[in-house]
């Protein structure tokens, strides 16, 4: 185990990275992945709660949709006007998105599982290293 200070933006990215490699075969990897995805998953609620659209704009986003689908071109003018029309709707989704975006810059200490980068498997790409680093020992 390790103590690890960073954003809650960054463990997100690390969030995404053992989502990435979960399939991979290493059994290493998948307890640790599994483990620190747990541990994750729990630490970073507030801000899915935070995230969760409201009823009124999940609506709008569905007819949105749903004019995009059926008109991609010439929809623009049709969703700009629906958007207009839901103006407050659509301002308190702004102010969500950010408050989120303020949520993701806090910083979090949590105790992650490690992994030793011997035991990454062969597969494991550049990207995928790159989202784990938090948990990689050299």
């Amino acid at each position: 185990m390790k103590t690890i200070t960073t954003t809650k933006e960054k463990f997100v990215d690390l969030y995404s990275g053992l989502h990435s490699v979960k399939t991979l075969k290493s059994k290493k990897l998948a307890l640790v992945a599994g483990r620190n995805m747990s541990i994750l998953t729990s630490s970073l609620k507030d801000l899915e709660q935070a995230n969760i659209p409201s009823k009124e704009f999940m609506e709008l986003a569905d007819k949105v949709n749903a004019i995009t689908r059926s008109n991609p071109e010439n929809g623009a003018e049709q969703v700009a006007k629906l958007e207009e029309e839901n103006k407050e709707i659509v301002e308190k989704r702004r102010q969500q998105v950010e408050k989120v975006k303020e949520l993701m810059q806090i910083d979090l200490t949590l105790d992650l599982h490690t992994i030793d980068v011997q035991d990454l498997p062969e597969e494991v790409n550049a990207e995928q290293i790159v989202l784990l680093d938090l948990i990689i020992n050299e």
